[in-house]
């Protein structure tokens, strides 16, 4: 597991979905 703590910036240009719910790009989850 890999925690990451971001600024509310990096937020807003990185977002990400729950699981493999969209966005699906940060980190990319393939499915199995």
């Amino acid at each position: 597991m890999t925690l990451e703590i971001v600024t509310e910036e990096e937020k807003e240009e990185r977002p990400a979905g729950q699981g493999r719910d969209e966005p699906n790009m940060n980190p990319k989850l393939e499915q199995p």
